[in-house]
This record gives C-alpha cells, structure tokens and sequence, in this order.
C-alpha cells in the first residue's frame, strides 16, 4: 500500500475494477487485499478533505463502491459463502462505514455514499437477513458513547430470535466515527443544500428506524427536520417546472416514513405539502409539470401506504385535479407512455380516464384501449368490472373507427376469455349499450354481432347459449324497424333452422351429460340452466316469425314438436315450455300447417303428456280444425 497519505492507492483501485464487473466476480475481503487498500486509502484523504480532488478516489466512492457493497450485501451468493467470507464482508462494512463518516466532515453531502449507506443499514438485506440472529456485542467505545449509543437491542422491541446484533454494531460504529456529527453538520449548511442532497442525508436511517432509540433520533434530528420543511414550503414557481422536482416528492415521502415512527404528528402536515405541491404543479401551464403531477399521482394511488385513497379521492375531487390536469394543450401532445401514466393515475376511478378521453384523438384512444385491454389479464374483479363499463362508456362518444375497435375488444374478451356469469353479463351490457345507439350505421355494428351470435350457436363453443339471448336483446334494440335485418338473418342465414337445431343439440348433449336424468336447473354452457336456454331459443324464435311478419313452415313446425314434446329426450320443462310456445304462436302458423300438426301429432299425443298447458293446447288445435272444417262445409254448401 502506498504510504504517502495524499496519494489514492490507483493500483489497488485498477486491480479491484477487474474483480468487480462480469459473471464470474470475486471480491477479496481482507485489509490487505484491493477493497480494504482502496477503502483504508480513501478514508485517510477523506479526512483531510482531499478524496473529492483525487479522480481515482472520487470515482472509487461514486462509481465502484456501489457496486461492491451492492453485492457484497444484496448478492443472492452471500447465503452460500463461508464464515471467513461472512466476517470479511463485516470488517469491509466496518471501513466503509470509517469512510462515510469521514467523508461526511465536508462539504459537498456525498449522495452516493449515503446511498450505500442506506444499503447497508437495510434489515431486509441478503447480509443482514442472514446474521440476524447475530447477538450484539458491546465494547469499550460502546462505554464511551455513553450516551450517544444510538443502537441497543435490549432497548429496542425485538424478539431474541432477531437481534440484528452486527446491523446495531454497524450503526453504533457510525455514531463512534462521528458520522452523527457530522451528518447533523451537513444540515447546517441548508442555503445551498437541494432535495437530491436532503434525501440523501435522511435516507439511510429509513429502514432501520425500528433498530435505532427513536428518543435520541428525534433530539439529534428535530432541527433538520424543521429546516427541510422550510425548505419544501418555500419552493417557488420555477422549482416546479424543471424534472429535480421528482427528488421533492421522493423528499416528501422518506419525510413520511421517518415521521410515521419518530413524528407522527407531522404527517398531516406531509401529506397536505404533498398534495398541494402536486395542484401547483398540474396548475403550471408547463407540460412537464404536469405529467410529473400526474404520475406522482399515480404513485400515491398505487402506494395507498403513504396517503390513505379515500384521502386522495376527495382531494382530487375537490380540487379539480383532473381538469386542471387537462386543460390545455396537454392532452393533443400526449403519447402513448403518458396515456399509460394517466390509466395507472386513475386506477379504478372511471370518471377521470373518461373526461380525459373524451379530449383523446384516435391514436391516443387506441393506447387507451390497449391499456383497459392489458388490464383485464392482471387486475381484481372490481376494478376489472369498472373498466368494462368505462371501455363501453367510451364507445358511446367515439369516433366509429374507435368504436368498431372497442366493440372487437369486448367481444374477444368474451370468447377468449374463462369468465364468469356476471362477468360476462358485464361485458356484453358494455357491448350492447354501444349497439344500442341510434345512429343509422350502427345497424352494421348490430347486423355483424348477430351473425357473430349465430356462428357461436352453430359451432357451439364458449357461451353458445347464451348468445341466443343476446341475439335476440340485439333484434330487440330497434323492434318496430329491424324487418330487413330479421329477412337477412331468416332467408340469408337460416337463423330459424339453427335456432331449432340448437334446441335438438342442446338436449342431446344434456341427455348424454346426465345419462339421461335431466333436470331443469343443469347449465347448458356454464352460464344459463337447460330451462333458461329453451325459453330463450323459444323467444327468439316467436320474436322472428312476429317482427318479420312470418309463418313456420311445416318441416319445422314438426321438427319443434318433435323436440319439444314426443322426443323420449324432452323433459317436463321442455313440454311445458313447448305447449305454451305452440300456444302463444299459434298466429304464427299457417292454417293447413295447424291442421296438419293437430292430424298427425296433437291428436296421437300420448295422454301421460296432457298436462294443463298439453290440455290447452290440444283444445286450441282441435277447435282451430273445426273451424276450418266448418269453413270448408260451409264453402261446399255456397257452392251447390
């Protein structure tokens, strides 16, 4: 080691650099290896107030011994290390922490040395977790502290089995190197100090203020505390224009923290700074300030820790957060990442991605859609239910070309998708409000998710059943102004026929599903029961033959009895359920068809199907017939 005590050790600081960086690192942990060379070397010029001016020093503390003690402490490896290794990393922890406390005797405030500090302070690390058990050892300067001991387990609330004896060492060490001191000096010169600097000073003690006597900390610390509220309170206009504002919210929440445990009775006082700084911000005309407001926002609702949500809700209603936000040139100008801010901004809160959608131009509405969409596959069901309703809430004011997007989204979650039943009726309730709009090119929106219904009915897949439901909410959208649609959907797609072949398909799969003991109350596709599907179908099927002015013809008038009725397959329900239908739509067949039907099918019926609504029926058909008859005589009559 070199002796002159002006000079870095550069060699041993050359040599350290190679056993640094790369896969296969190694790091000797002895005083007369590089680290405690360089650490030894640099704590001398340190306290000689020269180790800035030396390049190689200077780059050593800013540059290498974060990375060093990064690994040294954070390392995954560290669990696999000897006892040698563990005791050596001890002893370097020893000397850097000789260092930091020296280096803190001048001016300007070392950041990123207190930033490893902070490291190795952090109860939570790999190191610390390890030796936690570790049982703290009092010495001869520990005596000499006296007073100024500021870590103790015996005095703290830690269960034997958690001492953290080495960290309390490493803290008390600190204090014996006049780190205290010297730390508590550096508040002294608070004109020129910045957020950056005064987070760095307040930092290290973050984590592990439950291993420090929260007393003493107050009393060394009240005044600094004070000088950066002074500091934060009087920020002028221009602070919040430039992206170190970002450091003044990081401030404000290490305050936070610390005050939880050591001043409690400050934190209103922080969470009113942190909110009122964030409203001066949006308030800037500034687009940067803005954004930086909007994604400090997005922090705090996603950190509920630090301000409590229903806080923050009544604080943004209050104050108009959003349009503030807003007004402006901001939106025109935003991109898709700052969308992105904003959709983590309003986490669950509608009301505030609307109003700003509504200022959105396609390609900004676009990421929005991607962000809802992206969304559905991380979040919990309620804020997944509210942006459902937001996305179809959107469609509702769009443009058609988002629109056409928006309703895709909703439906391909749909099938993609395993949803539940509200969750489904979710969607398809933001789906049908769009088509639901009375603009006359909608009616393509509605004629393309019909056909979308049926191809799930004929292929059967996902929630087949369901969307004959939903095929007949969509017909029922316009209903004295739909014929041309239902003549598409009869004559071009043979709607009728796959209705009826549904019918068929349905109770064949739940007869072979339950080997043949159907109940009423089984799901056909895990949304809607056997009993629900049949009257849906039977609904769909009456809307039809009515609205579009139509008779069932005889092939699928019988094809339905037969499905309905004599089929060995055909439940009580679906006999129920079918006597009615040929009852309520008996308007809806022709009167060759009615006699036809009666002749060869009502009349044969077996008499253990004559239930009350068989007995209706059988009665409607059978007088239906004689008045033909009687018409018919009556004809021949006329004409002798």
């Amino acid at each position: 080691m070199n002796n002159d005590s002006n000079l870095f050790t550069t060699g041993a600081f050359l040599d350290l650099e190679t056993k640094v960086y790369g896969e296969n690192w190694a790091i000797p942990c002895t005083r007369e290896e590089p680290l405690g060379e360089c650490l030894l070397s640099a704590t001398k010029l340190a306290l000689v107030g020269t180790a800035d001016q030396n390049k190689s020093c200077k780059k050593f503390m800013e540059v290498l011994i974060p990375e060093v003690f990064r690994k040294l402490h954070c390392s995954l490896h560290i669990n696999n290390w000897s006892d040698e290794v563990q005791l050596g990393i001890f002893e370097m922890t020893e000397l850097l922490i000789d260092l930091i406390a020296a280096r803190l005797s001048h001016t300007p405030v070392p950041v990123q040395l207190l930033s490893t500090l902070t490291v190795l302070f952090d109860p939570n690390s790999v190191f610390h977790q390890k030796h936690e058990n570790q049982w703290f050892q009092y010495s001869f300067s520990d005596e000499q502290l006296d007073g100024r001991l500021l870590s103790c387990p015996s005095s703290l609330l830690i269960t034997s089995s958690d001492t953290h004896g080495w960290l309390c060492q490493i803290i008390n060490r600190f204090v014996e190197q006049n780190g205290i001191q010297n730390l508590k000096r550096q508040f002294k010169n608070h004109q020129s100090l910045t957020a950056l600097e005064y987070n760095a000073l307040l930092t290290p003690f973050v984590k592990c203020i439950n291993y420090i006597t929260k007393e003493k900390y107050e009393l060394i610390f009240n005044k600094a505390i004070n000088r950066i509220f002074d500091y934060i309170e009087n920020l002028k206009e221009k602070d919040f224009q430039t992206e170190s504002i970002n450091i003044v919210f990081e401030l404000l929440s290490t305050l936070q923290k610390l005050c939880s445990v050591v001043w409690p009775h400050c934190l209103k006082h922080i969470e009113n700074l942190h909110l009122n700084h964030i409203l001066q911000m949006i308030a800037q005309t500034n687009f940067n300030a803005k954004m930086n407001s909007m994604t400090e926002l997005a922090k705090l609702i996603e950190n509920n820790i630090l301000i409590p949500h229903d806080v923050l809700t009544a604080y943004i209603m209050e104050n108009s957060i959003l349009w503030e936000a807003l007004e402006g040139f901001v939106v025109p100008h935003f991109l898709k990442e700052d969308v992105e801010k904003l959709w983590r901004f309003q986490n669950g809160r509608s009301s505030i991605i609307l109003a700003a959608a509504a200022k959105f131009n396609s390609e900004q509405l676009n990421s929005l859609i991607d962000c809802i969409d992206e969304s559905w596959k991380i979040q919990t069901m309620p804020i997944h239910t509210e942006s459902i309703v937001l996305l179809g809430e959107i469609g509702l004011t769009c443009e058609k070309q988002s629109t056409v997007r928006i309703l895709q989204v909703l439906w391909d979650a749909t099938i993609t998708n395993c949803l539940s039943s509200a969750m489904l009726d979710c969607f398809l309730r933001s789906h049908y409000q769009i088509l639901s709009i009375d603009r006359p090119e909608y009616e393509e929106f509605r004629h393309d998710y019909s056909l979308e219904c049926i191809e799930l009915v004929e292929r059967k897949e996902v929630w087949h059943a369901r969307s004959v439901k939903y095929l007949n909410e969509i017909l029922c959208i316009n209903p004295t102004d739909n014929q041309k649609l239902i003549s598409i959907l009869v004559n071009e797609y043979n709607v009728i026929t796959a209705m009826i072949e549904s019918l068929s398909n349905i109770q064949q799969d739940m007869c072979n599903k339950t080997q043949g003991s159907v109940m009423p109350d089984i799901l056909v596709d895990g949304h809607l029961t056997l009993q629900e599907s049949t009257k849906n179908h039977l609904e769909l099927l009456s809307f039809l033959l009515k609205r579009g002015d139509l008779y069932l013809v005889l092939k699928r008038t019988e094809q339905l009895w037969d499905i309905l009725i004599t089929n060995e397959r055909a439940t009580r329900c679906d006999r129920e359920l079918g006597f009615s239908w040929f009852i309520d739509c008996v308007g809806d067949i022709n009167r060759e068809t009615q006699i036809t039907l009666f002749k060869q099918r009502i009349s044969r019926l077996n008499p253990i199907y004559l239930c009350s609504e068989g007995n209706a029926c059988f009665k409607l058909y059978s007088e239906r017939c004689n008045e033909l008859r009687d018409l018919v005589l009556d004809s021949s009559t006329s004409s002798l």
